[in-house]
């Protein structure tokens, strides 16, 4: 069994704003399982708009079919703007 994770972000999509960034994962025995039921999970990135959280995930290009095993947020550019790679 593999786990998940969550990360708290600012993530600029628009302007700065408070992100939940989710990380899904599965295990392998369970692949056929969750197939059957349309498909591996997959990574969410929500949006807190005025307390209440929006997905975002294809937005941010977050919405990935991927067996995680955590999630780590960094400032590499020391600019509190998220850099993408």
């Amino acid at each position: 069994m593999t786990g998940g994770g969550l990360c708290w972000l600012g993530l600029r999509l628009g302007r700065l704003e408070s992100t939940c960034f989710i990380v899904n994962s599965y295990s392998d025995q369970d692949v056929n399982r969750w197939e059957a039921r349309g498909g591996l999970p997959r990574s969410v990135s929500t949006r807190n708009e005025r307390g209440r959280f929006t997905n975002v995930s294809k937005k941010a290009s977050a919405d990935l079919e991927v067996k995680g095993q955590g999630c780590v947020a960094a400032d590499f550019t020391a600019t509190a703007a998220p850099t993408s790679t």
